[in-house]
């Protein structure tokens, strides 16, 4: 089984607000055949690679985790060990890749895993680069108080009746939309016989967490998101 580790990458959609200097990473640790590998200890080494997978290492850290109950690992990339780089003179107006290697607890050497394309710019991060001639504006400020109502303007005269326009011709039936509601509804039960992509709200009965939230399909585990 050590010979046949993978991971399957999961990003939460680059989730980055205007103060984030972090982005956060989700990925599932399983065997060859798709078994969950839950509750191991390991070391994780993320690189960012600049232009292509094969790319120069822009930057580079590392990661202790342990996977939780479902194989699920969670870091935040920009958090790690960094070694020689700086998290933030990573160029993100470049075409970056995400390149990540293992190395699971028993194990002697790191294994790579993969290579992932940012498809996503993280703009967060890149606003921080961005520098002004002149100086960037400061943030906006707090609304000033109103004043006071001008005198009203003379009346105009009343302008004459338009004509009315012919009544347009009825347009087309637009397509029936797909009926979702009753995947919404709160359970504590996975959805029998699952699609790729499938979606419900769980109770917290099945997710890691023990709180209420979304669960997704990939066409082989369901993963908490």
């Amino acid at each position: 089984m050590k010979n046949y580790l993978t991971l399957i990458i999961c990003f939460c959609g680059l989730l980055l607000s205007g103060q984030t200097t972090t982005i956060p990473y989700q990925s599932i640790l399983t065997d060859k055949d798709g078994s969950v590998l839950n509750n191991i200890a390991t070391e994780v080494i993320i690189d960012i690679l600049e232009g292509s997978a094969s790319g120069p290492i822009t930057y580079s850290e590392t990661h202790n985790v342990v996977s939780g109950n479902n194989g699920e690992i969670y870091l935040n990339i920009g958090d790690g060990i960094a070694q020689d780089q700086n998290f933030s003179e990573v160029d993100w107006t470049r075409v970056n890749y995400i390149g990540l290697s293992i190395k699971p607890e028993g194990f002697a050497v790191f294994i790579p895993v993969g290579t992932t394309e940012l498809l996503s710019v993280p703009y967060a991060l890149f606003a921080l680069n961005i520098t002004c001639d002149d100086g960037c504006p400061g943030e906006k400020g707090d609304r000033g108080p109103d004043g006071p109502p001008g005198p009203s303007g003379p009346e105009g005269p009343a302008g004459p009746a338009g004509a009315f326009a012919a009544t347009g011709a009825t347009g087309p039936q637009g397509t029936q939309g797909i009926s979702g509601l009753e995947s919404l509804t709160l359970t504590d039960n996975e959805p029998p016989n699952p699609i790729q992509n499938q979606f419900y709200i769980d109770d917290g009965s099945n997710r890691a967490d023990g709180q209420p939230g979304f669960r997704f399909f990939d066409g082989t585990n369901w993963i908490d998101i």
